[in-house]
């Protein structure tokens, strides 16, 4: 979040397009992960532990490489339209809408927008 003062500049366009290459590159399944002590032991990307052996040795838990995701979410709320300027000028797509699915303590059941980004669209866009 970003102080109203820095408001409508920009500065979060350029945050998320420098982020999202960054975003795939290291979860494309190649890169080690770099979790914490506490972490060991834990199953990672929904439950799949493929990728790793999970018990006993620690030195093989800090080895895991970090879970390939094929595309990137984003939640905003149906009435932030400055958010949603965002995620598409950087190219996220509208995926769905889910009705009333967010309790804010102020407003009360709010809707989301859920936005995605695939990897193959963030690829297009890397310089060449």
């Amino acid at each position: 979040m970003f102080n109203a003062s820095y408001w409508g500049h920009g500065y979060a366009t350029e945050a998320l397009r420098a982020f999202m290459p960054l975003f795939f590159e290291h979860y494309s399944g190649r890169d080690l992960a770099n979790y914490m002590p506490e972490d060991l032991g834990r199953a990672t990307h929904n439950g799949d532990t493929r990728n790793a052996q999970l018990e006993g040795d620690d030195r093989t838990n800090r080895n895991r490489l970090a879970p390939r995701y094929d595309y990137a979410e984003a939640h905003t709320d149906t009435e932030l339209a400055s958010s949603q300027n965002v995620l598409e000028k950087v190219g996220f797509k509208l995926h769905e809408k889910r009705e009333d699915d967010f309790e804010n303590p102020v407003l009360g059941l709010r809707s989301t927008y859920i936005y995605r980004m695939y990897r193959s669209a963030a690829e297009a866009r890397l310089p060449r």
